[in-house]
């Protein structure tokens, strides 16, 4: 892979750690910390260069942050499925969504 590739690919990685919530950025500094990455850190927050990280330490960060997508998407899908069902019954959003936690648990299901 030359430079270029390399830098599109660790781009979209940078563009994708503003998408995250503080409890993940927090789980992205561990990371850094893990392989001994170098930053810097500033009242404005902590700063590292993408592109001078380990290729382990890329991968890692790159896997976590497709979680954290992958985990939001999902979300949204069950969020919209809610939203719909709830339009069809004529209820609200939170009354379905305590219904349906309430039902899991009453099944047995542990939140």
């Amino acid at each position: 892979m030359d430079s270029s590739d390399k830098y599109q690919i660790r781009r979209q990685l940078f563009d994708n750690l503003a998408l995250l919530v503080k409890s993940e950025q927090i789980e992205i500094f561990k990371i850094l910390r893990k392989y001994e990455e170098k930053f810097t850190e500033n009242s404005n927050g902590i700063f590292f260069d993408v592109m001078a990280i380990s290729d382990k330490a890329y991968e890692e960060m790159n896997n976590f942050m497709e979680f954290c997508l992958k985990t939001r998407r999902e979300d949204s899908i069950r969020t919209e499925t809610l939203k719909t069902m709830a339009a069809e019954v004529g209820t609200n959003l939170e009354d379905t969504i305590w219904t349906a936690a309430t039902t899991a648990t009453s099944a047995g299901a542990q939140f």
